[in-house]
């Protein structure tokens, strides 16, 4: 199986305006079944490309087989978009979508800097803990050195596994964070 991003398709906005970096095609190899007909059969694949950059966005899945006798045939590209993990928490939504811009292209790094610096601008009503604040803001100085600098690939990657992290984070909190939020929006309710 082969995805390639459907560049066409994709709402070239905000971050998503330069040109993409170039990434090869995400390859996954299929298995044959084990057992039942060779001629017609169903499986579900399971695959997760939550961290990669095309999530959530359109690309195109071809499908090519390989038998014995070195023979090849290949199905027409089918449209859809790559499945990614979704982010309610504001704040995370934001961190993941300023990743995205920055493995989009390198020279989203400052613009990216820029916004996570705004949207990080009074702590105290976004985060529920003082070192996510710390942790964003050490990833924006890196980002706003990086940008200066150039970013290599292995900069890059890490900055988004950093970003992905915080976001991962935010979004899931722990069973502490959920229970005081139960119990603040139960207040909330009472008091409405």
């Amino acid at each position: 199986m082969r995805i390639a991003l459907d560049l066409p398709r994709v709402d070239r906005i905000y971050g998503l305006t330069p040109a993409p970096e170039d990434r090869p095609e995400i390859i996954v190899p299929l298995p044959m079944p084990i057992a039942g007909d060779r001629a017609a059969f169903e499986e579900n694949f399971v695959e997760d490309f939550s961290e990669h950059p095309w999530a959530n966005l359109p690309v195109t899945i071809t499908l090519s087989v390989l038998d014995a006798a070195e023979q090849q045939s290949q199905s027409d590209p089918r449209e859809i978009t790559l499945p990614g993990r979704r982010f309610f928490d504001p704040l995370a939504a934001a961190i993941i979508e300023m990743r995205r811009d920055l493995l989009w292209n390198r020279t989203n790094a400052e613009r990216s800097a820029q916004i996570l610096r705004a949207v990080s601008y009074q702590p105290q009503e976004v985060f529920r803990k003082e070192t996510q604040y710390l942790q964003l803001r050490h990833a924006i100085r890196k980002m706003e050195t990086l940008a200066h600098y150039g970013i290599n690939d292995e900069q890059q990657q890490a900055l988004a596994d950093d970003l992905w992290d915080l976001a991962i984070d935010l979004e899931e909190g722990d069973l502490a964070d959920a229970l005081d939020r139960m119990r603040q929006a139960q207040e909330r309710l009472e008091q409405a």
